[in-house]
């Protein structure tokens, strides 16, 4: 069993339809020089189907740039 169940038709793991879907994201962008970017991203998602189950996953990104 996956940790956050996928579907196409609006359908979770037990079959229950998906009632709602969240997402939040957090991002930071930080430039240290005038030719270096530094990035952070923080995304939080949430699946909440008909019988209240609730599913989650979390996700991070950091990014370095340099621009030429």
């Amino acid at each position: 069993m996956r940790a956050f169940p996928y579907s196409a038709y609006g359908v979770g793991v037990q079959g229950a339809p998906i009632v709602r879907n969240q997402s939040e994201l957090f991002n930071v962008i930080y430039r240290p020089r005038s030719d270096l970017l530094l990035s952070a991203e923080y995304r939080h998602i949430s699946t909440h189907e008909v019988d209240n189950t609730r599913y989650s996953a979390d996700h991070v990104n950091l990014v370095m740039g340099i621009l030429f």
